[in-house]
This record gives structure tokens, sequence and C-alpha cells, in this order.
């Protein structure tokens, strides 16, 4: 209801940074446990700006309820180990969590194992028999509507179910790509570091620590700027400063601000430049930080915790720095391509489109949007997964009586696949900006053969079009 409110965007972001601060609050809440209020107040800092925190509540959608949930249940799993008494908020959360993002019942499945020993078995039963019965019923009415199970979202970015390769080379895929992001190897890494604890009382709950972090990797997405990890990398970037309280202490006390704070930004620049030139380069990136981790070690057992702490924060900080730095870029490069998409869409042609980017353009628009990427269309998903060529796109765009597609081409051609051949090439939306993070041209085409009229409104429109962009015609050099 709200999104066709002319104050959406506000309401939303209003919400998003509420709930960025609550987070920020239950940060600190959980510091102060083992800190004073002056490290506690600093490494809040560096944990809000070293982990995308702040930028999600921009990029993000349910990211940031999700985020503050999770913390609220890790803030619980805190009061679990001090031996304090549970928030009775505590049940429900357990049960919304799921429901807001699915990945957070990894979060409620390590609250459920280590107060379950502690005598609430009973209490964590219900709470997970609700939340699976409610996901239940969710798509128990999807089904009732002729929509799938799931939604198209979830199916095709999933790690089992996103192709019909079987599960197993599924898992294997999945695997691969999330090796191939700086987020999962600093998770890794973060969770090697836990090995220096394993042989303390809490080596029941750094097992469970491993348990979670391996189905995340298995099953849930790392990257798109940063937003799928946020809500499980902070709990366990508090783990570790719990665990290793006693060392940090003495780094900080022994340490000189502005000496560490020299070699933080000297370290995290050469792991910017690294991570630049090595980007995608899975085998060389994972020697990286398996050095780091061996240099980590070595300086652990020499008791040089400061050297320690400032080099995991800039390994931890470096990939979630550099997103929240280019999150306004970003921002202006959806104003320079998707919002003049969603422009010529609902002011200028007024019909129906189909595109491959969903999002902006179907916001607020009342005429039917065709998802070819099938985020938002079972069939147009089930075509992409399986279909040998590109036919398919055409069948699709003539069923729903659609003249115009606006996508990026290279997201559908291959080696083997040509778009249809009935389609034609009118035009290009090109960004202006120097500093593009997007897929730098869309294309247009027209899927009829009488073109004029769709050529005219284009015309009208690139004379309206943001300074931003530019709208090249097919016959323009």
């Amino acid at each position: 209801p709200i999104s066709t409110t002319t104050t959406a965007e506000w309401i939303i972001l209003g919400f998003n940074l509420t709930c960025c601060y609550g987070s920020i609050q239950l940060i600190f809440n959980m510091l102060r446990d083992y800190y004073c209020i002056k490290y506690a107040s600093w490494i809040c800092i560096v944990l809000m700006l070293g982990s995308n925190l702040i930028a999600v509540a921009f990029s993000g959608m349910e990211h940031s309820l999700q985020i503050l949930l999770s913390l609220y249940i890790c803030l619980n799993i805190n009061k679990l180990f001090r031996q304090q008494k549970l928030h009775v908020a505590i049940w429900p959360v357990l049960v919304l969590a799921p429901l807001v993002r699915f990945e957070n019942a990894l979060i409620c499945l390590l609250f459920s194992l280590v107060a379950m020993p502690k005598g609430y078995a009973k209490a964590c039963i219900i709470a997970g028999s609700t939340a699976i019965f409610c996901i239940l019923g969710n798509a128990l009415f999807f089904n009732f509507l002729d929509l799938p199970w799931l939604p198209s979202s979830i199916l095709a970015k999933s790690a089992t179910l996103s192709n019909d390769n079987g599960m197993i080379a599924n898992l294997m895929q999945h695997l691969a790509r999330n090796l191939q992001e700086i987020g999962c190897l600093v998770f890794i890494l973060l969770n090697l570091c836990f090995i220096a604890k394993l042989k303390s009382k809490h080596s029941y709950f750094i097992l469970l620590l491993w348990l979670i972090a391996s189905l995340h990797i298995f099953m849930f997405r790392f990257g798109w700027l940063a937003r799928y990890e946020v809500y499980i990398l902070l709990p366990y970037l508090l783990a570790g400063l719990a665990l290793f309280q006693q060392e940090i202490n003495a780094a900080l006390k022994i340490a000189k601000p502005l000496k560490f704070l020299l070699l933080f930004f000297v370290l995290l620049l050469l792991l910017l430049v690294t991570e630049i030139i090595l980007l995608h380069q899975t085998l060389v990136l994972l020697a990286l930080f398996f050095f780091c981790l061996c240099l980590i070690t070595w300086l652990y057992k020499r008791q040089s915790y400061s050297y320690v702490l400032v080099l995991m924060s800039a390994i931890a900080s470096n990939s979630y720095l550099a997103v929240f730095l280019i999150t306004p870029f970003v921002s202006h490069n959806i104003y320079a391509q998707q919002y003049q998409m969603h422009r010529f869409a609902q002011q200028y042609y007024q019909q129906p489109v189909a595109v491959n980017d969903l999002g902006l353009l179907s916001y607020q628009n009342p005429h039917y949007v065709l998802d070819l990427w099938g985020l938002a269309s079972k069939e147009a998903l089930a075509f992409r997964q399986t279909s040998d060529n590109l036919e398919w796109m055409h069948q699709l765009v003539e069923q729903s009586d659609i003249d115009l597609v606006m996508i990026y081409p290279s997201w559908f051609e291959k080696e083997d696949k040509t778009l249809p051949e009935q389609w034609q090439k009118l035009a290009v939306l090109r960004m202006n900006g120097r500093v593009n993070f997007l897929d730098d041209d869309v294309s247009f085409y027209c899927t009829v053969k009488n073109c004029d009229e769709l050529t005219q409104k284009l015309q009208s429109f690139a004379l309206d079009l943001s300074p931003a962009s530019i709208l090249l015609f097919e016959n323009q050099d």
C-alpha cells in the first residue's frame, strides 16, 4: 500500500534508517558487555563503516530490517552466555525473522541450538514450528493464486533450484561463484580465526558458528552491493569481538592511535588495490587470504595482538568500505539508466513493455511489465534456464502483446544464442558518467514491423533526457 503514495520513497528510506539506528544501538549494547564505553564506541564506528550497515539502508529493501532482527537474536544469544534473562520479544522475533528473509532461518537455528540445552527446548520448538507453518501457509496461498510455491526471485537465485543441472552441480557452481567474492573469503578467514579458541569453554559455540557459516556459504549468496551477507557477518564479528575480548583489550591499551591508524589505512589501500587487480582470479585471491591467515597466526602466537587487530580490521573492512564509498555513484547510475527507462515507459510510451531488470521500471507504473529474466515470471524463468535458443523471448512478448523491449543484450546473448531476428534495434541508452557500475548500454528493440510511432516517441524522449544519459539511435553515428 505504501508504494502507491507520492512519499513512498521517503517513508521506506525513513524506515530503513530507523532499522539502521536500531542495529547500531544493539551493536553498542553488546559491545558494552565486553569493552569500556570508549573502546565500544570506536569499535562500533568501525563496524558501521566496515560492514556496509549504513549503505544497505540506501541500496537494500528489506535488508535493514533483516539485519536488525538478526542482531536482536544475537543480543539474546549473548544473554544466554552471560546467564541473563531473555527478552520476551525474542519468541515472536524468531517467528518473524525467517518471514522477512529466509536467510534469517540460519540465525534462528543458531539461537535454538544454543538455547535448547539451556532449558528453552520447548519454546524453541514452538517458535520454529510456527515459523514453518507460516511459510507453508504462504506457499499454499501462492499455489491457490496459480503461482509457484516459492517466489520466482527465490527460484531464480537459489543454489539448488536455479536450473536443471542437478543439486550437486548447482551447489558446486554456487560455491565457485561465492569464492569469487571478497566478502566470502573474508567470512571464511574470520571463521578460521576461531580455531585459536577451539580448546576453550566455547568450543561448542564455535562448532555451531562453523555449521551456520557453512550453510550460508553453500546455500545463500555474497555480494550484490554487499546486501546479502551483512545479516550474518555482523553477528560473527560480534562473536569474534566477544571471544577475543582479552586480546583486543590488551591491544587497545598499548596501541598508539596515530601509528596504528596509519598502518590500518596503508593495509586497507593495499588490499583494495589488490582486490581490483585480482578481481575474479579466485585461486590467486585464495592464496592471498591463506597468506594473511598464516601471518595472523604467526602474530597471534607472538602475542602481537595490536598488529593482529589492525590486520584483521583492514581485511574485514576493505570490501565493505569500498561498497560504502561507491554506493552514491551506483545510485547515480540507477538515475541515469533505470529511472530514465521508467520515465519513458510511464510518461511517453504508456504501454506494456518487456525488460530484464525489473525494479524501478515497474514501480508506480500502471502498465504491464514482462520480466524476461524471470524474477517475476515463472514462464520466462523456465525458458531461460532450459531453452537452447532465445526464440522464447519473442514468444512471450507476442503472447503479452508487447511492442517494446528494453534489455541488456549481454545478459542473454552467448556464443550459441542470439536475440530473435524479428526484433529491430532502434536505440541505445548510454550513461554519460565516468564511473559506471552497471552495464553501460540498454538496448531498445521494436518487436513489430511498423516501428514509426515508437521511434517518434523515442525521439521526443531524447530531447527531454537527463544530462547523465544519452540516447543513440541505431542509424546515428
